[in-house]
């Protein structure tokens, strides 16, 4: 047997590694080519004229004269240079050996070549830079080849364009062919033309508007140069005080010394009034002097107020008194004009220099409004000085790029990486079912109903991984139960282990009969996480589990089942279903959407997903091991996965949503406020390997699996659960109508098949993951895919290494009451009310030294609730001891007396 499995090795391995030779070759040998061909490209852009002069001679006339070729590749790269750069797609030919280089690549590194993309976008920028080069440059200004930039193929296809579509149509034809290409490369290219577009376009309209008042700016300098000169000075309204008005001097007239230095306020955008301190002692802050210093009078100034220009270039705004005033432009240009030594007031202002003062006020086309404004002390002559003000306005973003991005849970952990396949082990069979086998198995079934009167109208054989099934059509009047009385016989004349009659096929109109291989196949769970079905599978909790007899990975939901059920003998492989089911889930869902609740009696098989406590594993914050191994505990994370339920149904009340998808949906598109409680709820797988002895052990387990399992599937909570005893005592009623899927592995009888499946047939299974489906009422048989502990190990390894959360997910906790912590042993635990008939079943039990729930029946005539809960009472007041399996329960009071004593403390008579 050693020698055997040694040689069955050895094949392995000289199949694996005929195989990885063949791929590195293959990939390295392209990935040279491909090398030797750029280089050759590369160096004819330099050496391309010596050596196209030198390939226009023969071998014999190169070596008689000496020419040596430039291009570091010898003859053989300047040809290849020639013949992708002169004579096919110029500058760009060098993407082709680029090419070359990335199927080299991607073949040796085991990668899919994804022709539809990475090669196709290479070659369709080669194709337009070839014909882009060829439409701009044609055959002018070529440095790297004899053609042009844009190579024979560019500049031909350009020449051919213009002559039907014109250069306006070449140019168009070529930004589309572009904009195509870099949405091809990257859908989001449009978002991102989009947005250079607004920024242009921003950028230009700020530029416009800073030209604009530049202009401005430079046209009103130049009229206050030349008003006085080219404009004529409109007559000024005589005043009640001015008896003689004379035309104002221009301001060129003036003397320089009594010209003051102007402080000019330019504002971009809109006025704001310009202020100035001013010492407490002077009473008006502002008045209007004239050019010999004297301060215009009130009433004069106020009666000499023009009024506003026509065209509306000036605004007026009395600051404090009609006697100072602060004249503001619409244009945004104030000129204060401080004189250099300040004069008493005077009373009045002298007549002739009231008009110049109006002149100067009403003139529309004047570029700036002078105010005179006091100072307290006398200053020498100021220097001119320009301020600039800006007014910044708030910086809006663009609509379309505010984001309204949904909110993502996998963001947790950013960084997380699901783990490789590479971590599992391809298991590959070196026997296959043979056509002699098939053809033999045939004969032997065909011959074995003949001798019985079963005459065959025809067969099919379909070969499978552990088993092939033989579907055949019997002559017409022969009855299936015939066929179905003929198992053992058929089995006799095949020398199989076990065959399995199905009878018909559902929805073929065949019989088939199930004969196990000579040989079994290995499915391995490497090659059923590979499977495209599984990783295609938009399912919300996608597991692969093995392969069916048709040789296809077979693929469930196991947020569909909604529970799953798996039983069966002890060895027969429920410990690799339950591995491979996680390991299922672990490679699909990121640790933000799943969360597993793991019970192991065994304490054994769940101890190596320790490791991944804080990505994957949930438990009660007041637990230190996330592995639940005391059945004490494991009732009091069942009663807490209870109260997450409530929890969880109360938040999909709040939110109007009817399970966890919905409420998931809504809360991910940001329509839930988690100010109010609202959080993202993962799904929680919960795992309970060795079920029968769990319950065995603590029975008042099955109460938060009946509550879980009748209305925890709306808001993702799912249960596993795994039982070698498949007894009534264990599936009971309740767990079977609420588990409709179940998967049976071999058992020894026929009716522990029927309890598992509601259907003989787990009793004719052939073992090691020989496994039957039970879903939706179809039974489906399946080689259960293998994984083994090292292969569980690599991937926890893997998991365990990489960012998680500070801790496991956390469940709340559970604090069992005062009955409950004492339940069985102590008098407090016991019901204040008790039943008419305790007394005296209390009675009979410690006289006769045996009790039952069936004997309270049948001797009080009481139905079976009842008799339970007397029953229970009598444990609860320590009369009776637990319930240890079949066994019958122990008398823990051996003489009437003590017994008196208690009824007595328990308030009885």
């Amino acid at each position: 047997m050693a020698s055997k499995n040694t040689s069955s090795n050895s094949r392995q391995a000289v199949q694996r590694s005929n195989s990885d030779s063949a791929r590195w070759i293959a990939g390295l040998l392209l990935l040279f080519i491909g090398l030797f061909a750029a280089a050759a490209v590369f160096f004819s852009f330099f050496s391309w004229a010596a050596d196209q002069s030198g390939l226009q001679k023969s071998v014999e006339e190169r070596v008689t004269l000496g020419i040596e070729p430039e291009n570091l590749c010898g003859w053989a790269g300047a040809r290849l240079g020639m013949l992708l750069v002169d004579h096919s797609f110029g500058l760009f030919g060098i993407l082709i050996p680029a090419m070359i280089v990335l199927v080299g690549v991607r073949i040796v590194r085991q990668r899919p070549l994804l022709f539809n993309h990475s090669i196709l976008s290479l070659f369709l920028i080669m194709i337009l830079g070839s014909l882009t080069l060829g439409f701009a440059f044609a055959n002018r200004w070529s440095l790297c080849c004899s053609t042009g930039w844009g190579g024979a193929f560019g500049i031909a296809s350009s020449a051919l364009l213009r002559t039907h579509i014109g250069a306006f149509g070449t140019l168009i034809l070529l930004v589309g062919g572009w904009i195509l290409t870099g949405v091809f490369i990257n859908r989001n290219f449009i978002n991102k033309v989009n947005e250079a577009g607004n920024v242009v376009v921003d950028k230009s309209g700020k530029v416009v508007e800073i030209l604009k008042h530049k202009v401005v700016l430079h046209g009103r300098a130049a009229g206050e140069d030349g008003a006085a000169e080219d404009v004529p000075e409109p007559a000024p309204k005589p005043g009640p005080k001015a008896a003689a008005p004379q035309p104002a001097p221009s301001k060129a007239a003036e003397p320089a010394a009594q010209k003051p230095a102007p402080i000019r306020v330019e504002r971009p955008s809109e006025p704001v009034a310009a202020r100035k301190s001013v010492p407490e002692e002077d009473e008006n802050p502002f008045l209007e002097l004239t050019p010999d210093g004297k301060p215009v009078a009130g009433e004069t100034a106020a009666e000499q107020t023009p009024p506003p220009a026509e065209d509306g270039e000036f605004i007026e705004v009395d600051l404090s008194r009609p006697e100072g005033r602060v004249v503001i432009g619409r244009s945004g240009l104030v000129e204060l004009e401080r004189p250099a030594v300040r004069d008493a007031v005077a009373a009045e202002p002298a007549p002739e220099e009231v008009p110049e003062r109006e002149a100067a006020q009403s003139d529309p086309d004047a570029p700036f409004t002078e105010i005179t404004v006091l100072d307290d002390a006398p200053a020498a002559e100021p220097e001119g000085v320009v301020v600039t003000v800006e007014a910044n306005e708030a910086k809006l973003l663009d609509e379309k790029a505010i984001p309204t991005e949904s909110y993502d849970p996998l963001k947790d952990l950013v960084n997380y990486r699901k783990p490789p396949v590479t971590l599992l082990e391809d298991y590959i069979s070196d026997s296959e079912v043979s056509d002699e086998e098939i053809f033999e198995n045939k004969t032997k079934i065909e011959d074995t109903l003949k001798n019985f009167g079963i005459p065959i109208q025809r067969i099919k054989a379909t070969v499978g991984p552990t088993v092939t099934l033989y579907e055949i059509v019997q002559a017409q009047g022969i009855k299936i139960s015939k066929v179905q009385g003929l198992e053992n016989d058929i089995a006799q004349s095949l020398k199989a282990l076990g065959i399995r009659i199905i009878a018909p096929i559902p929805g073929k109109g065949t019989i088939g009969i199930e004969v196990p291989n000579r040989d079994k196949q290995v499915v391995s769970m490497y090659s059923a996480v590979r499977s495209l079905r599984f990783q295609e599978s938009k399912a919300e909790l996608p597991v692969v589990i093995g392969r069916t007899i048709q040789n296809e990975n077979y693929v469930f939901d196991l947020a569909k089942m909604p529970h799953l059920l798996v039983a069966g003998a002890t060895g027969q492989g429920k410990s690799v279903g339950l591995n491979a089911i996680i390991t299922s889930l672990l490679y699909r869902k990121h640790p933000a959407q799943l969360k597993f609740v793991m019970i192991d009696p065994k304490m054994v098989e769940f101890s190596l997903y320790a490791k991944i406590e804080r990505h994957f594993l949930a438990k009660m914050e007041s637990e230190d091991d996330a592995i639940i191994t005391d059945p004490k505990k494991a009732v009091y994370t069942l009663n807490s996965l209870c109260t997450e339920m409530d929890n969880r149904l109360e938040l999909c009340k709040k939110a109007g949503a009817r399970n966890i998808a919905e409420y998931n949906e809504k809360f991910t598109s940001r329509r839930l406020n988690p100010m109010n409680g609202h959080r993202y709820l993962p799904y929680i797988v919960v795992v309970v390997d060795e079920f029968a002895d769990l319950i065995m052990t603590a029975r008042e387990v099955e109460g938060p699996v009946m509550r879980l399992a009748q209305k925890a599937r709306a808001i993702g909570i799912h249960l596993i659960i795994a039982t070698q005893r498949p007894d009534v005592k264990v599936i009971t009623g309740g767990i079977k109508a609420n588990f409709p899927a179940r998967i049976a592995f071999r058992v020894m009888q026929m009716i522990d098949s029927r309890t598992i499946i509601d259907q003989p047939g787990a009793n004719q299974l052939i073992g090691r993951g020989d496994m039957l489906f039970s879903k939706d009422g179809d039974l489906t048989r399946i080689q259960c895919a293998l994984v083994e502990t090292r292969e569980v190990e690599r991937i926890c390894e893997y998991i365990s290494k990489q960012q998680g959360y500070t801790e496991a997910y956390t469940l709340p906790d559970y604090t069992p009451d005062g009955g409950d912590a004492q339940m069985g042993s102590e008098e407090s635990s016991a019901p204040v009310k008790y039943d008419s008939l305790f007394a005296e079943i209390a009675r009979d039990a410690v006289s006769g030294g045996q009790i039952s729930t069936s004997m309270i029946q049948r001797n009080y005539e009481v139905g079976f609730n009842r008799a339970g809960r007397i029953m229970m009472q009598l444990e609860r007041a320590g009369i009776v001891g637990r319930q240890q399996g079949a066994k019958p329960r122990d008398i823990l009071y051996h003489d009437l007396p003590s017994l008196e004593a208690k009824l007595q403390e328990l308030g009885l008579f």
